[in-house]
């Protein structure tokens, strides 16, 4: 099956390749990304007998919304079939972006939708209402093959005291404040180093320099560590996750997560907020409540610092990508033949 991914430069996407079952024709790219993405760029790039479906994931909302109606209505022209993934119920850049209107305008355009757990499943029903084709539940699976964990972290142990936050490029739905100050004041994490993994502020324009200068000060202490690199790679991120007890995500708002993904390949457990469906990704999170943040956060810290240290999950990981990938591939060809 021939797949136009959008993006399929994630790790996560890129996988669905795995074993030739399904040829992603655009690989390692993102056009939602480029300036000239639209209706005449797709022209230009892919003739359409080069692909049998249209597979729409994340970062659609970098692209204008007309735009992407125009591109949604060409594929339709075309005959294309699309599947959109519903990873997330709104943007991960804007709480509250056009009010949801570019996830709402995929429900109408998408020929068959995908989500990653039943609670997603259920608020998509709740709130837009049935799709005329079932939603169909597919997990999202592993971000790290298990031979690049062995190959990567070979003479590596894990830091039983460690706790890691990935923030990466700063999106504004990621706390940075009192999730790293409750955690450096709690008494019994006094042993303990809180590893923040980063970009440099000259990678992001559009962050407030008042909001920068809080977060240098409060982790300018001695129990944090840091890994600041402009491009992290997927070799990096293992390294520091599986160097790492808990990986602590502190999202303001969200539906699901990568990284809880990568803990599992890891072998780590994951502290987070009660704003998505993290807990049903990986029955290894610990939730903190959303009202109450500071009681709940530092009950969670020390329900995780308590526990024993994991293993990465291993081969498990292999079948279950395979039995994802089956899953793809059958949607496919039930919306082609």
């Amino acid at each position: 099956m021939r797949v136009l991914m959008l993006p399929s430069m994630h790790p996560y996407v890129a996988k669905l390749s795995y074993g030739d079952k399904i040829t992603i024709i655009n690989p390692h790219s993102d056009y939602f990304s480029l300036p000239s993405f639209g209706v005449k760029f797709l022209q230009q790039t892919h003739d359409p007998n080069s692909y049998d479906v249209v597979h729409i994931h994340f970062s659609f909302d970098k692209v204008n919304i007309d735009n992407l109606r125009s591109v949604l209505i060409y594929f339709k022209q075309l005959g294309k079939p699309i599947v959109w993934t519903c990873h997330s119920k709104e943007s991960q850049r804007v709480l509250n972006y056009c009010n949801g209107a570019y996830q709402k305008m995929l429900f109408q355009y998408s020929d068959k939708i995908i989500t990653l757990t039943e609670g997603c499943k259920e608020w998509i029903e709740r709130n837009w209402g049935k799709h005329h084709k079932p939603i169909d539940v597919i997990a999202h699976g592993l971000i790290a093959f298990p031979e690049d964990i062995m190959k990567n972290t070979i003479g590596m142990t894990k830091k039983r005291n460690r706790f890691t936050i990935l923030y990466g490029e700063f999106r504004e739905n990621k706390e940075r404040i009192r999730s790293i100050a409750d955690f450096l004041d709690t008494d019994f994490l006094g042993d303990y180093e809180l590893h923040l993994i980063y970009k440099p502020q000259t990678t992001f324009q559009r962050l407030d320099p008042k909001k920068w200068n809080m977060f240098m000060k409060v982790s300018n202490n001695p129990r944090c560590s840091r890994f600041v690199k402009s491009w992290i790679t997927n070799e990096e991120l293992i390294m520091e996750f599986y160097s790492s007890h808990c990986i602590i995500l502190p999202y303001l708002w969200g539906t699901h997560s990568g990284q809880i993904e990568l803990a599992k390949d890891c072998g780590c457990y994951v502290v987070a907020p009660n704003v998505g469906f993290y807990a049903e990704q990986w029955e290894k999170t610990i939730l903190w409540g959303v009202h109450c943040k500071n009681e709940t956060y530092i009950a969670a810290l020390k329900e995780a610092s308590c526990l024993p240290p994991l293993s990465p999950i291993g081969d498990v990981r292999i079948a279950e990508l395979k039995n994802i990938i089956d899953q793809h591939l059958s949607i496919y060809n039930g919306l082609v033949c």
